[in-house]
C-alpha cells in the first residue's frame, strides 16, 4: 500500500481543508515556534494588529481557533474518510500568514510530505488512538504556551478546538457522504471514550464541552465564551455563546 494520499484525496484536503503542498509568497514559520513563549508573545502582537484588537486574550483566542480548525479538520477528516493519517508532526508543518482578497486573516498549513501512516489489519483501534494521541498532545503543548502567554485559561482553547471537531463529524461529513463505516465510531470514540493522557489532560476536552443540541434551532451553546464579543465594536456575541449579550456588556475589556 502507498505510504502517501492519492492524487485525488490530496487535491481534495487542498481545496477545502486550507492545506497547502507549495509555499506561497506570504510569511511562514515552521508550527514548532508555537511552543516558544517569546515567539508566540510577538505572534500574538501582530494578530493583534491584523484583527483590530487592543485585546491579546482576544488574540489568543483567535490563534487557537485557527489552530484548532488546521490540525482537527485535515487530521481526522483523513483518519475516518480515508483511513489514512497526515503526518501532522509540528515539524511537518508551517504555519502560512494567508490573508483573504478581503483582508481576513485565514492561515493555511503547509505541509513538507504528504507521507500517511495505514492502520496494520485488524489493529485500527490502536492505530486511532496513536493518530488521536499525536494530534491531541501537539495541540495540547501549543495551547499550554498559548495560555501561558496570554492567561486565557486554557478550557477556553480547548473548546475552540472541539467545536470544529464536532462540526466535522456532525455536520461536514454528513453533508458529503454517507458510505462512511468509521464515521459514527471515531466521534464516538474521541467524545467519549478517548483517554484525557492522550490530550496531556485530566479531562478528556473533547467529551468535556460535548453536549446535546439544542432543538429549537440545531445549535450547541459552548461552555465558555471565546472573546468574540471583543472583536466587535456593538459587543454582539456570537449565535453559540454561553452568556447574553447584557452579560457580555458588563465584562471588562482588559
Amino acid at each position: 500500500m502507498s505510504n502517501l494520499l492519492s492524487k485525488s484525496e490530496k487535491q481534495y484536503v487542498i481545496d477545502h481543508f486550507r492545506i497547502l503542498d507549495q509555499p506561497l509568497n506570504d510569511e511562514l514559520f515552521s508550527l514548532e515556534q508555537l511552543l516558544d513563549e517569546e515567539f508566540v508573545k510577538l505572534f500574538i502582537e501582530d494578530i493583534k494588529v491584523q484583527l483590530k484588537t487592543p485585546y491579546a486574550f482576544v488574540a489568543a483566542s483567535q490563534l487557537m481557533k485557527r489552530i484548532g480548525y488546521l490540525f482537527t479538520v485535515p487530521g481526522f477528516y483523513s483518519m475516518t474518510v480515508y483511513n489514512k493519517a497526515l503526518n501532522l508532526q509540528l515539524t511537518n508543518c508551517e504555519l502560512v500568514n494567508y490573508y483573504s482578497e478581503q483582508g481576513v486573516w485565514l492561515p493555511h498549513l503547509r505541509l513538507k510530505d504528504f507521507s500517511i501512516s495505514t492502520p496494520e489489519n485488524g489493529e485500527r483501534y490502536e492505530w486511532r488512538e496513536s493518530v488521536v494521541e499525536g494530534i491531541g498532545k501537539d495541540i495540547a503543548r501549543i495551547i499550554t504556551t498559548v495560555s501561558t502567554v496570554s492567561s486565557v485559561p486554557k478550557p477556553i482553547l480547548w473548546e475552540n478546538v472541539a467545536v470544529y471537531m464536532y462540526w466535522l463529524y456532525e455536520q461536514r461529513m454528513g453533508e458529503e457522504r454517507e458510505d462512511l463505516p468509521h464515521r459514527d465510531s471515531d466521534f464516538c470514540y474521541l467524545v467519549q471514550q478517548a483517554s484525557p493522557q492522550l490530550f496531556n489532560e485530566k479531562r478528556n476536552p473533547f467529551k468535556q464541552f460535548y453536549k446535546p443540541k439544542k432543538q429549537v434551532d440545531e445549535t450547541r451553546l459552548r461552555r465558555t465564551c471565546c472573546f468574540y464579543y471583543a472583536q466587535n465594536q456593538d459587543g454582539t456575541c456570537c449565535s453559540t455563546c454561553p452568556k447574553s449579550e447584557q452579560e457580555l456588556k458588563k465584562l471588562p475589556l482588559k
